[in-house]
């Protein structure tokens, strides 16, 4: 963790340093990184958490959508042999 620490840093002052440069070109950089690695760690945590209960929602609604489709083509089944009962009445009265 301490390699990806330390890692992540040089990449950090690299880009630092490619912003000092980018910056006495004209280029306007407004990156705001947070000073403590936990901070991060936090954050992405949050995040995930915030998207596996939206996936939970998700899988939640599938069960429920697939339910009521099965639910309507069982009502459409019984329908339509109830029509196919009436239809047959129907033929055999005339």
């Amino acid at each position: 963790m301490k390699n990806k620490i330390k890692l992540l840093e040089s990449k950090l002052e690299s880009a630092e340093q490619r912003g000092s440069c980018m910056k006495d070109e004209g280029v306007q950089t407004d990156l705001q990184l947070p000073s403590d690695s936990s901070e991060v760690t936090g954050d992405v945590f949050q995040e995930n958490e915030r998207l596996h209960k939206d996936l939970q929602q998700t899988h939640q609604l599938l069960l429920m959508a697939r339910n009521s489709e099965s639910v309507y083509r069982a009502q459409v089944s019984l329908n339509e042999s109830r029509l196919e009962s009436k239809c047959r009445q129907v033929i055999s009265l005339s």
